[in-house]
């Protein structure tokens, strides 16, 4: 009796705690689902494995609606949960693409190719792409430019190490275990016929979860937006409203749920577009130029001019 007596007088203060409580249990119950996501169980499983997947993406719309995340969390995380559905053929750069080095090249000749291409690995192939021959590291040749007469450094064959190659349909969760096993950051893609399909580098794998990755040497507009013309902006979807709203004196909504452009563009369509869609507004006119299947990439902004009414 006593406890019951006792229960019935404090239930609005256990209440109170419940609701203060709420925010660290969903953190709990978050980080749980996530770890048991990241563990890379076996997929004998399909339904539990969806409805993990499920769990996580309840938690996290509950986190955005609550302000416990920010759209940038929610796009990782989602990231992290595809990365299953998602093959190398995807998000590797194509053989017309790929940036390769002939083995005949002279020690000068490579050294240019190295400035101008702004890569640390680059695949070294003998007489086509279909005969890969290694991967030259940039860090390698250091050593070896002390010496002044080309003739004493040690030839570029000698320097390549081994190729690691991986089939175009592995997924890419696949990719990155890989990766690290391995230890590298860079692998040649085969098709079924085992011809040289492109190129995927671990940075290409990260960007699946955190979305693109801006380095050195991509232009200014890589930073995230830059000025076309006067009235015109382009923007990466990541991009975030204040800032956009801060440079170019833009009248973007104030964020809510979502405090990049490509999160709002998803917001006012309700779904992910395709690129060519626009959102047309009183003052401006935004069309989506990329797009993947979770999110916005790239858009483009024009102003309209104002227009007063004559009184």
């Amino acid at each position: 009796i006593w406890p019951a007596a006792f229960l019935l007088r404090t239930w609005k203060l256990w209440k109170v705690i419940g609701w203060l409580m709420t925010p660290v249990s969903s953190g709990v119950l978050f980080v749980d689902a996530l770890l048991r996501r990241l563990a890379d169980r076996p997929r004998s499983n399909d339904e539990e494995e969806e409805a993990l997947e499920e769990e996580i993406r309840s938690i996290v719309t509950a986190g955005l609606q609550g302000g416990l995340m920010d759209e940038d969390a929610r796009e990782m995380i989602e990231g992290v949960m595809e990365l299953d559905d998602v093959d190398v053929a995807d998000i590797m750069t194509p053989r017309s693409e790929m940036c390769a080095l002939d083995s005949q090249a002279t020690w000068q000749e490579t050294l240019d190719f190295v400035v101008e291409s702004g890569h640390t690995r680059i695949p070294v192939y003998q007489r086509s792409l279909d005969h890969v021959v290694g991967v030259l590291y940039a860090k390698d040749m250091l050593g070896e430019l002390a010496k002044s007469n080309e003739h004493e450094r040690v030839p570029i064959a000698e320097m390549l190490r081994d190729a690691l190659y991986v089939p175009k349909s592995k997924a890419v969760d696949a990719l990155l275990q890989e990766f690290r096993k391995e230890r590298t950051h860079l692998a040649i893609v085969v098709d079924e016929f085992e011809v040289t399909a492109g190129v995927v580098t671990i940075e290409d794998a990260i960007e699946e979860i955190v979305g693109e990755i801006a380095d050195e040497y991509d232009g200014d507009e890589e930073a995230g937006f830059y000025r076309v013309s006067d009235n015109c902006i382009e923007a990466i979807g990541r991009a975030h409203l204040n800032e956009l709203n801060e440079h170019f004196g833009l009248d973007l909504p104030a964020p809510e749920d979502f405090d990049t452009v490509g999160g709002w563009v998803v917001e006012q369509l309700g779904r992910i577009p395709a690129a060519g869609t626009v959102v047309d507004s009183d003052t401006m006119c935004i069309t989506v130029l990329e797009a993947d299947k979770k999110r916005v990439l790239r858009v483009r902004i024009q102003t309209k001019e104002r227009r007063t009414k004559a009184v």
